[in-house]
């Protein structure tokens, strides 16, 4: 029989002390999280019979908070029928609530055509579906990324500022790691947890679209590291990006390469238990250019091209306004693939100009009550970039809950 470690998943002996992949004490990993947070985490396992088990034993239990991660898990793992089968039926067990609601409705947008019908026969009482999708927050920290990336401030830092102001959860960026090794992993996670916080999603900046086929090959087996990493880590989702508009970049090439790459990573994020995420992405400082997907008609191709895979979609509602787009028309056209929202404001359209969420040209209320009109239940990640430190956070995340709150009624 073959043992695996609870934290990462990586393959162990029976009596294994710690983990060889990730470093983790066993036991202690064991004692700290609950019987039914070991359950959740084992959602996103390799091994097809592990999940199962799980899913099986959340629904035997259960579990009222299982009703999302249960969706979540089935949309992971999309060809796999019988085990979306088994997530329908664990839902139909869990008591009614707005989280089962939102699950459900998570499923009715299933790849598989038998899925959607079995979340039909999910019954919900009207009380609680009233309520809408459950709203999951978690932040981007851009205002302190030059405090994180040169060692003024740790990743466990901030995950107690998100703690502290209330996020569900936290994100980070690549550029935040000091090394891809396990046992560093195993640290920054066991620093994320003890703040009492999950990561959520992990910003990479894949240049899938560089001309010299060498560099695209580097890009791709890079990008498969940082996957891998997210999983030890814990998080939930990887933000990938198509690559740069380089200059002379034939359009009917870029989006070739774009696809070749993503693809490529598709299956490291399957074996990793993260999900990719494309955003409609801006030009980060770490890049010379801006994205090769800013235009809005490639942003919606490289969407149809990863149609019916894995990889969703993470809405960034700034960018669009940057280069002079709406967001909400281009929203309408993923939204059946959108996982996440990057919720991002700029004061200027045609350019990218960060200010504190809600004061600037975002009509976060009409993009909000769209998503909860499509029972949108997926993460909304801040990108906090108002240069207001704490407070900053603090106030973005308030805005963001009383629009969410406000938004439909």
């Amino acid at each position: 029989m073959q043992y695996y470690c609870p934290a990462c998943f990586a393959p162990v002996e029976r009596d294994a002390v710690r983990c060889p992949a990730c470093g983790v004490d066993i036991a202690a990993w064991e004692q700290s999280h609950t019987f039914t947070e070991r359950l959740i985490h084992a959602l996103r396992h390799p091994n097809p019979e592990a999940r199962m088990s799980a899913i099986i034993t959340l629904g035997n239990r259960g579990e009222a908070g299982a009703a999302l991660p249960l969706a979540e898990c089935a949309l992971a793992y999309p060809h796999d029928v019988v085990q979306g089968l088994a997530v329908v039926e664990s839902l139909r067990r869990l008591p009614d609530s707005p989280e089962k609601a939102a699950a459900r409705e998570m499923l009715r947008r299933h790849p598989s055509r038998i899925i959607r019908q079995a979340a039909e026969s999910i019954g919900i009482t009207n009380s609680a579906s009233r309520g809408g999708p459950a709203m999951r927050l978690s932040c981007l920290p851009v205002s302190f990324f030059q405090d994180i990336i040169e060692g003024r401030m740790s990743i466990g830092e901030w995950a107690r500022i998100g703690a502290e102001v209330g996020l569900d959860g936290i994100d980070i960026s690549v550029l935040f790691l000091r090394s891809l090794e396990p046992a560093y992993l195993a640290d920054v996670r066991r620093s994320i947890e003890e703040a009492g916080m999950r990561l959520v999603m992990v910003t990479s900046y894949p240049d899938f679209t560089h001309p010299d086929p060498a560099e695209r090959r580097r890009q791709i087996e890079q990008e498969r590291a940082y996957i891998r990493a997210a999983g030890l880590l814990g998080a939930e989702l990887i933000r990938v990006t198509a690559g740069q508009a380089h200059p002379g970049l034939d359009e009917r090439d870029g989006i070739r390469w774009a696809l070749e790459g993503l693809l490529a990573c598709e299956d490291a994020g399957k074996e990793a238990g993260v999900r990719l995420v494309l955003e409609n992405h801006g030009k980060p400082g770490c890049w010379q250019y801006t994205d090769f997907d800013q235009p809005t008609h490639i942003f919606l191709e490289l969407a149809r091209g990863i149609r019916g895979t894995t990889i969703g979609i993470n809405f960034d509602t700034a960018n669009p306004i940057a280069y002079g787009d709406d967001p909400l028309p281009i929203l309408e056209q993923v939204i059946d693939q959108v996982v996440s929202i990057h919720a991002a404001d700029t004061s200027t359209r045609g350019a990218l100009n960060h200010v504190l969420l809600g004061t600037g040209l975002v009509p976060f209320a009409d993009i909000f009550a769209f998503l909860k009109r499509h029972g949108f239940a997926g993460w909304i990640c801040m990108e906090e970039n108002s240069r207001l430190g704490v407070e900053g956070v603090r106030r973005a995340a308030a805005f963001i809950r009383a629009t969410w709150e406000a938004a439909g009624a």
